[in-house]
Protein backbone atom coordinates (compact mmCIF):
# COMPACT_ATOMS: atom_id res chain seq x y z
CA UNK A 1 0.00 0.00 0.00
CA UNK A 2 1.58 3.68 -0.58
CA UNK A 3 2.63 5.78 1.93
CA UNK A 4 -0.09 8.71 2.46
CA UNK A 5 0.53 11.54 -0.03
CA UNK A 6 -1.23 14.16 -2.14
CA UNK A 7 -1.68 10.89 -4.54
CA UNK A 8 -4.41 8.90 -4.95
CA UNK A 9 -3.74 6.05 -2.42
CA UNK A 10 -4.61 3.04 -4.35
CA UNK A 11 -4.60 -0.58 -4.06
CA UNK A 12 -6.08 -3.92 -4.20
CA UNK A 13 -8.93 -3.48 -1.44
CA UNK A 14 -8.79 -6.71 1.01
CA UNK A 15 -11.08 -6.18 4.44
CA UNK A 16 -7.68 -6.72 6.31
CA UNK A 17 -6.27 -4.20 4.53
CA UNK A 18 -9.30 -1.73 4.70
CA UNK A 19 -9.49 -2.85 8.49
CA UNK A 20 -5.54 -1.71 8.84
CA UNK A 21 -6.48 1.67 7.37
CA UNK A 22 -5.38 4.46 10.02
CA UNK A 23 -8.35 7.64 11.05
CA UNK A 24 -7.51 10.74 10.32
CA UNK A 25 -7.28 13.70 12.33
CA UNK A 26 -10.23 16.24 12.56
CA UNK A 27 -11.09 17.92 10.18
CA UNK A 28 -9.88 15.80 7.47
CA UNK A 29 -11.16 12.63 5.59
CA UNK A 30 -9.27 10.31 3.45
CA UNK A 31 -10.51 8.16 0.25
CA UNK A 32 -9.03 5.30 -0.95
CA UNK A 33 -9.64 3.57 -4.45
CA UNK A 34 -9.63 -0.46 -5.05
CA UNK A 35 -7.19 -1.40 -8.13
CA UNK A 36 -9.79 -4.43 -8.63
CA UNK A 37 -12.86 -2.65 -9.44
CA UNK A 38 -13.37 0.50 -11.06
CA UNK A 39 -14.67 3.83 -9.61
CA UNK A 40 -14.80 2.07 -6.13
CA UNK A 41 -13.49 4.38 -3.62
CA UNK A 42 -13.76 3.89 0.72
CA UNK A 43 -13.52 7.35 2.60
CA UNK A 44 -12.52 7.67 6.11
CA UNK A 45 -13.85 10.09 8.39
CA UNK A 46 -11.73 11.82 11.78
CA UNK A 47 -15.09 10.03 13.20
CA UNK A 48 -13.84 6.82 12.23
CA UNK A 49 -16.84 6.15 9.86
CA UNK A 50 -16.04 4.05 6.72
CA UNK A 51 -17.69 4.65 3.41
CA UNK A 52 -17.99 3.00 0.27
CA UNK A 53 -18.52 5.45 -2.59
CA UNK A 54 -18.61 5.23 -6.56
CA UNK A 55 -16.97 7.78 -8.53
CA UNK A 56 -17.83 7.71 -12.43
CA UNK A 57 -18.70 10.41 -14.97
CA UNK A 58 -22.09 11.09 -16.63
CA UNK A 59 -22.90 11.99 -19.66
CA UNK A 60 -21.44 15.33 -19.84
CA UNK A 61 -18.91 13.95 -18.35
CA UNK A 62 -18.60 15.34 -15.37
CA UNK A 63 -17.42 13.54 -12.62
CA UNK A 64 -19.79 12.29 -9.82
CA UNK A 65 -19.95 10.82 -6.91
CA UNK A 66 -22.36 8.37 -5.64
CA UNK A 67 -22.34 7.01 -1.94
CA UNK A 68 -22.80 3.46 -1.55
CA UNK A 69 -22.69 2.38 2.38
CA UNK A 70 -21.13 2.36 4.89
CA UNK A 71 -18.70 -0.02 5.17
CA UNK A 72 -19.30 -3.45 7.64
CA UNK A 73 -20.99 -6.50 8.75
CA UNK A 74 -24.54 -7.15 6.50
CA UNK A 75 -26.06 -8.50 9.82
CA UNK A 76 -25.61 -5.10 10.62
CA UNK A 77 -27.06 -3.38 7.67
CA UNK A 78 -23.58 -2.58 6.67
CA UNK A 79 -21.78 -2.96 3.30
CA UNK A 80 -19.41 -5.66 2.35
CA UNK A 81 -16.42 -5.30 0.74
CA UNK A 82 -18.23 -7.99 -1.62
CA UNK A 83 -21.40 -6.77 -1.78
CA UNK A 84 -19.97 -3.02 -2.57
CA UNK A 85 -17.83 -4.29 -5.41
CA UNK A 86 -21.35 -5.74 -6.80
CA UNK A 87 -22.89 -2.91 -6.37
CA UNK A 88 -20.17 -0.77 -8.07
CA UNK A 89 -20.47 -3.25 -10.65
CA UNK A 90 -24.47 -2.60 -10.75
CA UNK A 91 -23.90 1.29 -10.81
CA UNK A 92 -21.67 1.42 -13.49
CA UNK A 93 -24.04 -0.67 -15.61
CA UNK A 94 -26.69 2.00 -15.16
CA UNK A 95 -23.89 4.75 -16.58
CA UNK A 96 -23.62 2.64 -19.54
CA UNK A 97 -26.86 2.88 -19.94
CA UNK A 98 -26.98 6.56 -20.04
CA UNK A 99 -28.77 6.51 -16.34
CA UNK A 100 -26.97 8.65 -13.34
CA UNK A 101 -27.38 6.78 -10.43
CA UNK A 102 -25.86 9.46 -8.38
CA UNK A 103 -28.49 12.74 -9.46
CA UNK A 104 -31.40 10.17 -9.12
CA UNK A 105 -30.14 9.48 -5.81
CA UNK A 106 -30.12 13.38 -5.08
CA UNK A 107 -33.85 13.63 -6.44
CA UNK A 108 -35.02 10.95 -4.12
CA UNK A 109 -33.49 12.53 -1.16
CA UNK A 110 -35.32 16.22 -2.43
CA UNK A 111 -38.55 14.14 -3.03
CA UNK A 112 -41.64 16.07 -0.96
CA UNK A 113 -42.27 14.50 2.21
CA UNK A 114 -46.20 13.97 3.01
CA UNK A 115 -45.62 16.96 5.50
CA UNK A 116 -45.17 18.84 2.65
CA UNK A 117 -47.86 17.63 0.23
CA UNK A 118 -50.53 18.32 2.94
CA UNK A 119 -49.32 22.18 3.57
CA UNK A 120 -49.44 22.60 -0.65
CA UNK A 121 -52.68 20.66 -0.68
CA UNK A 122 -54.37 22.76 2.10
CA UNK A 123 -52.84 26.03 0.47
CA UNK A 124 -54.65 24.85 -2.48
CA UNK A 125 -58.35 24.43 -0.88
CA UNK A 126 -57.36 28.22 0.93
CA UNK A 127 -56.71 29.56 -2.58
CA UNK A 128 -60.13 27.93 -3.26
CA UNK A 129 -62.08 29.21 -0.32
CA UNK A 130 -63.31 25.35 0.40
CA UNK A 131 -65.35 26.16 3.43
CA UNK A 132 -63.80 22.10 4.68
CA UNK A 133 -60.34 22.91 4.99
CA UNK A 134 -60.18 23.93 8.65
CA UNK A 135 -61.80 20.24 9.19
CA UNK A 136 -59.45 18.65 6.80
CA UNK A 137 -56.33 20.46 8.40
CA UNK A 138 -57.58 19.18 11.98
CA UNK A 139 -58.21 15.86 10.76
CA UNK A 140 -54.51 15.24 9.04
CA UNK A 141 -52.68 16.86 11.43
CA UNK A 142 -54.18 14.44 14.81
CA UNK A 143 -54.33 11.43 12.29
CA UNK A 144 -52.14 11.25 9.76
CA UNK A 145 -48.92 13.51 9.93
CA UNK A 146 -48.10 11.91 13.27
CA UNK A 147 -47.63 8.93 11.59
CA UNK A 148 -46.55 9.36 8.03
CA UNK A 149 -45.35 13.16 7.44
CA UNK A 150 -41.86 12.67 7.91
CA UNK A 151 -42.39 9.59 4.62
CA UNK A 152 -41.50 10.74 1.51
CA UNK A 153 -44.82 11.08 -0.54
CA UNK A 154 -43.36 8.77 -2.87
CA UNK A 155 -42.81 6.21 -0.86
CA UNK A 156 -46.25 5.82 1.16
CA UNK A 157 -48.26 2.41 0.61
CA UNK A 158 -51.82 1.36 0.67
CA UNK A 159 -50.94 -0.67 3.63
CA UNK A 160 -49.29 2.92 5.65
CA UNK A 161 -53.38 4.34 4.68
CA UNK A 162 -55.14 1.20 5.56
CA UNK A 163 -53.15 1.01 9.42
CA UNK A 164 -54.06 4.48 9.90
CA UNK A 165 -57.84 4.28 9.29
CA UNK A 166 -58.06 0.95 11.05
CA UNK A 167 -56.16 3.17 14.25
CA UNK A 168 -59.10 5.43 13.96
CA UNK A 169 -61.71 2.93 13.79
CA UNK A 170 -60.62 0.69 16.46
CA UNK A 171 -60.67 3.68 18.61
CA UNK A 172 -64.38 3.83 17.84
CA UNK A 173 -64.06 6.34 15.31
CA UNK A 174 -65.31 4.76 12.16
CA UNK A 175 -67.20 7.67 10.52
CA UNK A 176 -63.84 9.70 11.29
CA UNK A 177 -62.14 6.63 9.53
CA UNK A 178 -64.39 7.59 6.62
CA UNK A 179 -63.48 11.32 6.67
CA UNK A 180 -59.58 10.78 6.83
CA UNK A 181 -59.80 8.43 3.83
CA UNK A 182 -61.95 10.82 1.68
CA UNK A 183 -59.21 13.59 2.47
CA UNK A 184 -56.10 11.56 1.92
CA UNK A 185 -57.17 10.33 -1.17
CA UNK A 186 -57.98 13.87 -2.52
CA UNK A 187 -54.45 14.80 -1.18
CA UNK A 188 -52.77 12.41 -2.91
CA UNK A 189 -54.36 12.94 -6.30
CA UNK A 190 -53.46 16.55 -6.11
CA UNK A 191 -50.11 15.04 -5.88
CA UNK A 192 -50.43 13.33 -9.18
CA UNK A 193 -51.83 15.93 -10.87
CA UNK A 194 -48.98 17.99 -9.66
CA UNK A 195 -46.36 15.55 -10.92
CA UNK A 196 -43.54 17.24 -8.76
CA UNK A 197 -44.12 14.46 -5.32
CA UNK A 198 -42.99 11.59 -7.52
CA UNK A 199 -46.12 9.34 -6.87
CA UNK A 200 -47.16 7.08 -9.27
CA UNK A 201 -50.14 6.02 -8.10
CA UNK A 202 -52.62 6.84 -5.73
CA UNK A 203 -52.00 4.59 -1.90
CA UNK A 204 -55.72 5.80 -0.74
CA UNK A 205 -57.22 4.25 -3.79
CA UNK A 206 -59.17 0.89 -3.88
CA UNK A 207 -59.44 0.95 0.22
CA UNK A 208 -62.90 -0.09 1.59
CA UNK A 209 -64.67 2.64 3.40
CA UNK A 210 -66.08 1.38 7.01
CA UNK A 211 -68.47 -1.13 6.66
CA UNK A 212 -71.44 -0.06 8.68
CA UNK A 213 -72.93 2.24 6.62
CA UNK A 214 -73.22 5.94 8.71
CA UNK A 215 -76.15 6.41 10.10
CA UNK A 216 -77.89 9.53 9.82
CA UNK A 217 -78.90 11.63 13.43
CA UNK A 218 -82.41 10.67 14.38
CA UNK A 219 -81.86 12.17 18.14
CA UNK A 220 -83.76 15.53 19.07
CA UNK A 221 -84.25 17.09 22.44
CA UNK A 222 -87.13 16.36 24.78
CA UNK A 223 -89.22 18.81 25.74
CA UNK A 224 -87.65 18.46 29.17
CA UNK A 225 -84.27 18.72 28.16
CA UNK A 226 -84.84 21.93 25.88
CA UNK A 227 -86.71 23.30 29.21
CA UNK A 228 -83.35 22.74 31.32
CA UNK A 229 -81.24 24.08 28.59
CA UNK A 230 -83.22 27.17 28.48
CA UNK A 231 -82.72 27.46 31.48
CA UNK A 232 -79.45 26.70 31.77
CA UNK A 233 -78.71 29.70 29.65
CA UNK A 234 -79.64 32.17 32.47
CA UNK A 235 -75.63 31.42 33.91
CA UNK A 236 -74.41 32.33 30.34
CA UNK A 237 -73.59 36.02 29.33
CA UNK A 238 -76.22 37.79 27.40
CA UNK A 239 -74.58 37.56 23.83
CA UNK A 240 -73.28 34.29 24.04
CA UNK A 241 -76.44 32.93 25.53
CA UNK A 242 -78.63 34.96 23.08
CA UNK A 243 -76.89 33.20 20.22
CA UNK A 244 -77.38 30.16 21.39
CA UNK A 245 -81.53 30.38 21.80
CA UNK A 246 -80.96 31.37 18.32
CA UNK A 247 -79.81 28.17 17.47
CA UNK A 248 -82.47 26.15 19.16
CA UNK A 249 -85.42 28.53 17.89
CA UNK A 250 -84.44 28.38 14.48
CA UNK A 251 -82.24 25.17 13.72
CA UNK A 252 -79.77 27.10 12.36
CA UNK A 253 -75.58 26.28 12.74
CA UNK A 254 -74.09 28.47 15.03
CA UNK A 255 -71.56 30.02 12.57
CA UNK A 256 -74.83 31.25 10.53
CA UNK A 257 -76.45 32.48 13.86
CA UNK A 258 -73.09 34.28 14.64
CA UNK A 259 -72.58 35.52 11.36
CA UNK A 260 -76.36 37.38 10.61
CA UNK A 261 -76.04 40.82 9.58
CA UNK A 262 -78.77 43.09 9.91
CA UNK A 263 -78.86 43.11 5.47
CA UNK A 264 -80.13 39.40 5.96
CA UNK A 265 -83.31 39.84 8.20
CA UNK A 266 -86.41 40.82 7.28
CA UNK A 267 -87.91 40.85 11.11
CA UNK A 268 -91.72 42.73 9.79
CA UNK A 269 -91.94 39.53 7.83
CA UNK A 270 -90.42 37.21 10.06
CA UNK A 271 -87.67 36.21 7.86
CA UNK A 272 -84.26 35.66 7.63
CA UNK A 273 -82.33 35.14 4.43
CA UNK A 274 -78.79 33.37 4.38
CA UNK A 275 -76.58 33.87 1.69
CA UNK A 276 -75.25 31.00 0.01
CA UNK A 277 -72.06 31.66 0.66
CA UNK A 278 -72.68 31.84 4.46
CA UNK A 279 -73.88 28.32 4.60
CA UNK A 280 -72.28 24.36 4.03
CA UNK A 281 -74.54 23.57 1.59
CA UNK A 282 -73.67 26.67 -1.30
CA UNK A 283 -77.42 27.35 -1.01
CA UNK A 284 -79.65 30.44 -0.10
CA UNK A 285 -81.78 29.27 2.80
CA UNK A 286 -85.28 31.23 4.10
CA UNK A 287 -85.23 30.88 7.41
CA UNK A 288 -88.87 31.89 9.32
CA UNK A 289 -88.46 33.35 12.55
CA UNK A 290 -90.67 32.73 15.27
CA UNK A 291 -92.12 35.82 17.66
CA UNK A 292 -89.11 34.80 20.27
CA UNK A 293 -86.86 35.05 17.69
CA UNK A 294 -87.71 38.22 16.46
CA UNK A 295 -87.76 39.46 20.10
CA UNK A 296 -84.30 37.94 20.91
CA UNK A 297 -82.71 39.60 17.66
CA UNK A 298 -84.36 43.11 18.38
CA UNK A 299 -82.88 43.02 22.04
CA UNK A 300 -79.33 42.39 20.19
CA UNK A 301 -79.66 44.95 18.18
CA UNK A 302 -80.83 47.22 20.76
CA UNK A 303 -77.94 46.68 22.94
CA UNK A 304 -75.08 46.91 20.30
CA UNK A 305 -77.11 50.37 19.53
CA UNK A 306 -76.49 51.46 23.53
CA UNK A 307 -73.03 50.00 23.29
CA UNK A 308 -72.39 52.51 20.17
Amino acid sequence: MPRDSNQKRTFGFTDRALKGLPTPPKPQQLDYFDATTRGLGLRISYGGRRTFFLLYSDDRRKRQRLSLGEYGQLENGKLSLAEARKQAKIQLGEVAQAHDPAAEARSLRQSPTVNILAADFLALQRRNKKRSVRQQERLLVLNVLPDIGNVKARDVKRGDIKRIMDKITDRGAPVTANRVHEIVRAMFNFGLEEEIYGLESNPADHLRRHRNPEQGRERWLSLDEIKRYWTALEQVPDGPADALRLCLLTAARQGNVLGMRLDQLALDDHLWICPANTTKTNQTYRVPLSDMAVEIIKGRIAALENAN
